[in-house]
């Protein structure tokens, strides 16, 4: 809240009185649920629900530690919106949002995966124990519920080696599937809107 309104609407002259008063009139508990909505809010994205790039990045290395200590396998979906730009221009934002939502809905298919936005009309899926193959059928199941949707997407597989950087992985599939969605390449497969780039 700007200093100002503070000042006016609450008669605080900085955030520091504002908060002090605030903690005295609500006590600990309340501070707890605050601190915990606070924590909450800076990892989720506030349109979808969904983690945001920074709540991405903490359990991809979470994920990838869990993984390489179990010598598992672990495969990450970087998902592209296709022409949210058109739609927001042409029909508007608010249409746009939805297609974002339906794209957020569609795209967690098992309990333990891990979904979130990963920036504008980009979204990430963190596919603990999975390979290449079941990562496709995974790509399938999203082709499946966005069926009807306002949208398709392009989808770049990515399977991490378990030695170089996990972002790194996550690059190689966007960079793939930026070159599948521009270009058409036969190394990737497109089916009903959905661009799929495996990375060997």
């Amino acid at each position: 809240m700007p200093e100002g309104i503070l000042e006016e609407q609450h008669g605080y002259k900085n955030r520091e009185a504002y908060w002090k008063r605030w903690v005295e009139e609500n006590g600990p508990e309340a501070v707890a649920k605050k601190l915990l909505e606070l924590e909450h809010n800076s990892e989720h994205d506030k349109l979808t629900g969904l983690l945001n790039r920074r709540g991405l990045e903490e359990r991809i290395l979470s994920t990838a530690f869990s993984v390489g200590r179990r010598a598992s396998i672990l495969s990450f979906l970087f998902i592209d919106v296709d022409g949210l730009k058109k739609i927001n221009d042409s029909e508007g934002h608010k249409i746009g949002d939805k297609a974002i939502m339906q794209v957020a809905g569609a795209i967690k298919i098992r309990g333990y995966d891990i979904a979130g936005r990963w920036g504008g009309d980009e979204f990430l899926v963190i596919l603990p124990d999975t390979n290449q193959d079941d990562a496709l059928l995974v790509v399938n199941k999203i082709k499946n519920n966005l069926h009807g949707a306002l949208t398709t997407v392009s989808i770049g597989v990515g399977v991490w080696d378990g030695i170089k950087e996990p972002l790194e992985t996550i690059n190689e599939a966007d960079r793939s599937m930026n070159l599948l969605k521009h270009s058409g390449l036969t190394r990737g497969e497109r089916s009903k809107g959905i661009g799929v780039v495996t990375l060997e």
